[in-house]
């Protein structure tokens, strides 16, 4: 079966194609979302959720087409499914969200397990809504990205500095990436491998952040992942007064050396960890400073 959303012939910010809400046990097995006008599967604040052999296909050129967007869920499977889409192919989120006459909603997502998924287009990331927290992930034996170039991006934790939640517990292992490249069509700027960024808003530069700003940030691990290649390896970046903590890397490499290296700065050097990292990943306390081309750590 295929519910087909017809969202190329309607409007760029049309309505999400799936979404419920308040739901419990939920089975989406053997079926088809195409062409959706927004966000494809959008759960939220629901619990139990079994996702296996879906196919989600939307146009690489159409923006804000997320594929499989678990928002302040509960005890979450993806299986076995393909994901092609024109934005973030899976996005675990935390949203805000309020009913008439009650305060803000903040609930974590937690408990979600990927696994044999193939994202084509566009990525995976964490945020940008991490509000109530994204707690206890794993993703494993997954692939982003063909040898083409189909992703310009592979891996994003993207959170935002105002309701900040706690990312802890999440674990990537056994992951095949393809050929990271940037494109005219979707983000002539990506190209990187990963992207760990807490301050989520290009418009608000050199932002610090106080005892009721700072995301937690724990026991993030990356292991056995292998990337073709990339036009940079990547940019990691904590705050200043509030350190990646718990940050490891066992066993990832890029094939071919891309032109740009690592930045990573404002890690706990007390918990960080990088085992058979290539190109080599090294880490301070305090600011990174930029890669020049042709650079690597």
């Amino acid at each position: 079966m295929v519910v087909d959303g017809l969202g190329i012939l309607a409007t760029l910010s049309g309505p999400r194609l799936f979404e419920v809400a308040w739901t419990s046990n939920i089975t989406l097995s053997h079926v088809g979302f195409h062409n959706s006008p927004a966000w494809t599967v959008h759960p939220t604040f629901s619990k139990g959720i079994l996702a296996e052999n879906i196919e989600i296909l939307n146009p690489r050129f159409t923006p804000n087409t997320d594929g499989f967007d678990p928002d302040s869920c509960v005890d979450v499977v993806l299986r076995d499914s393909l994901i092609d889409t024109g934005d973030d192919g899976i996005s675990i989120k935390s949203g805000n969200s309020s009913e008439p006459g009650s305060s803000h909603i903040q609930i974590p997502a937690q408990n979600i397990h990927i696994y044999r998924t193939t994202i084509l287009s566009r990525n995976y990331c964490i945020g940008s809504a991490t509000y109530g927290g994204v707690y206890d992930v794993v993703m494993e034996d997954c692939e982003i990205g063909d040898d083409v170039g189909s992703s310009p991006w592979a891996i994003k934790y993207k959170s935002h500095q105002q309701y900040v939640g706690t990312l802890r517990n999440h674990t990537y292992r056994r992951l095949r990436v393809g050929r990271i490249a940037s494109n005219s069509y979707q983000q002539p700027h990506g190209g990187y491998f990963m992207s760990i960024e807490l301050r989520y808003h290009p418009l608000i530069p050199n932002r610090t952040c106080t005892k009721w700003t700072c995301p937690t940030f724990e026991n993030v691990n990356f292991e056995d992942i292998l990337v073709t290649s990339a036009e940079r390896a990547g940019d990691i970046n904590g705050f200043a007064g509030d350190l990646l903590n718990g940050l490891s890397f066992k066993n990832v490499t890029i094939m071919e050396k891309p032109p740009l290296g690592w930045t990573c700065g404002y890690v706990n050097m007390s918990t960080f960890a990088a085992v058979q990292v290539e190109p080599p990943l090294a880490c301070v306390s305090g600011p990174a400073a930029p890669l020049a081309m042709n650079q690597s750590p």
